[in-house]
C-alpha cells in the first residue's frame, strides 16, 4: 500500500445519540468519555488495518460547523434569502430544505442504487415540493463531502429536469476526482472545506458501525424493475439495516477492512459496546429500552440485521440489548 492512500473516518457516534433526546430519552452527553474511548479504539484498529495509509480523521459536528460557515460566506454573495438544499439532516433552519436520499443495499449487502429514506416520498416527487418551495430564491447544494462525485452530479442531474439549477455548492470534503466529475455538469462556484489531495480509497462514519442507531448502516431495500428505482424493504411498519461493524462480510463491503484479526476484534468491540452504551441508557432513565420505545420517525430507527439475513419484523416489546447479545450468537 502506498504512502498517499486516504482512508477517511468521521466520529458520529456521541452526535447521533443525543437524537434520543427527541424521543424523550435521556443520555450521556455528548463529550461523555464513552463516546471518546470508542471513537479512540476504532481508530486504533482502522491503522492497525492500514498501517501504510494516512489516516483523516474529524468529528462530524466540525464538519457541520465548517459546511455552515462555507453557506454563510457564499450567502454574502447570493444573498441572505439564499435556500440551502442539501441531504444533511444535520444542517436544518428555515432556509433549508432537505432531500431525504439513502444509498440503498439488499440484505446481502449488494448495493441496488439511491431511493427515499424510510417513511418519505420518492427522491422525484420531493425534488418537484423542493423546486416549489425555493421558486424565486438562489439556492445552493451542501453536502458533508462527495468521493467520487457521482452522488453530487447525480442530485445536479436531477434537480435541472425540473428546470432547477443550483447557483453554488458547498462541501465538507472532496476529492481531486469528485471536483473534476462535478465540473463537468456545473459552471459555479463550489466551496470545500477540506480538499483531499491523494487517493481516497475509503470513507467511514462512525456510527454506521453500531446496531439499534439513529441512521446507522445500510438500509435494506429492492430495486423496482418496472421503474428502476431503488425503494427501502418495510414489514410491519419496521425498515431494516445492516450496521457495518457487526460481521465480517459487511466490514469488508462498507468498511473495506478485510483484515480477519482485526475484523473479528472490530466485531467484538461493536457488539460489547453496544449493550454497554444501552446499558448506560437504561440507567440514565431508570427504565428498559424496548423497539417500541425508539420506533419514532424523529430517531428514524430501523431493525438491525447481519448482512446475509433476510428483514423479519420483532416483538416490538423487544428489549434492545437482548436484540444484540441474540445477534452476536449468531455470529
Amino acid at each position: 500500500m502506498q504512502k498517499d492512500l486516504i482512508y477517511l473516518f468521521t466520529h458520529s457516534l456521541g452526535g447521533k445519540v443525543q437524537v434520543f433526546k427527541e424521543i424523550g430519552l435521556t443520555v450521556p452527553p455528548i463529550e461523555d468519555e464513552f463516546f471518546t474511548d470508542t471513537a479512540n479504539a476504532i481508530s486504533t484498529m482502522i491503522k492497525e488495518a492500514f498501517p501504510d495509509a494516512e489516516i483523516i480523521e474529524f468529528s462530524l459536528e466540525s464538519l457541520m460547523t465548517c459546511v455552515e460557515q462555507e453557506i454563510e460566506k457564499m450567502r454574502k454573495t447570493l444573498g441572505d434569502n439564499c435556500m440551502v438544499i442539501t441531504p444533511c439532516t444535520e444542517l436544518t433552519g428555515n432556509k433549508t430544505q432537505i432531500i431525504e436520499t439513502n444509498r440503498i443495499a439488499d440484505f446481502r449487502g449488494d448495493n441496488v442504487g439511491t431511493g427515499p429514506r424510510a417513511g418519505h416520498d420518492s427522491i422525484d416527487n420531493q425534488i418537484q415540493k423542493i423546486v416549489l418551495n425555493v421558486r424565486g430564491h438562489k439556492t445552493l447544494f451542501a453536502d458533508d463531502g462527495s468521493f467520487s462525485g457521482d452522488t453530487t452530479v447525480n442530485q445536479i442531474l436531477d434537480f435541472r429536469k425540473y428546470n432547477h439549477e443550483f447557483d453554488a455548492i458547498v462541501l465538507g470534503v472532496a476529492t481531486d476526482k469528485a471536483i473534476e466529475e462535478i465540473k463537468k455538469v456545473f459552471s459555479g462556484p463550489i466551496l470545500i472545506c477540506q480538499k483531499i489531495e491523494g487517493e481516497l480509497f475509503e470513507w467511514i462514519v462512525e456510527h454506521d458501525y453500531w446496531p439499534w442507531i439513529p441512521g446507522s448502516g445500510r438500509p435494506i431495500g429492492n430495486l423496482n424493475e418496472l421503474t428502476n428505482l431503488a425503494s427501502v424493504t418495510e414489514l410491519d411498519g419496521m425498515t431494516f439495516t445492516i450496521p457495518y461493524g457487526l460481521h465480517k462480510e459487511s466490514l469488508s463491503k462498507f468498511a473495506s477492512i478485510e483484515h480477519e484479526m482485526i475484523a473479528e476484534r472490530i466485531i467484538g468491540f461493536c457488539f460489547e459496546k453496544s449493550i454497554e452504551l444501552f446499558e448506560k441508557i437504561e440507567k440514565l432513565n431508570n427504565d428498559i429500552i424496548t423497539f417500541d420505545k425508539l420506533n419514532n420517525k424523529k430517531c428514524a430507527i430501523s431493525v438491525p440485521v447481519i448482512i446475509g439475513q433476510e428483514p423479519k419484523p420483532i416483538d416490538p416489546n423487544t428489549r434492545i440489548i437482548d436484540h444484540i447479545k441474540e445477534m452476536s450468537k449468531i455470529i
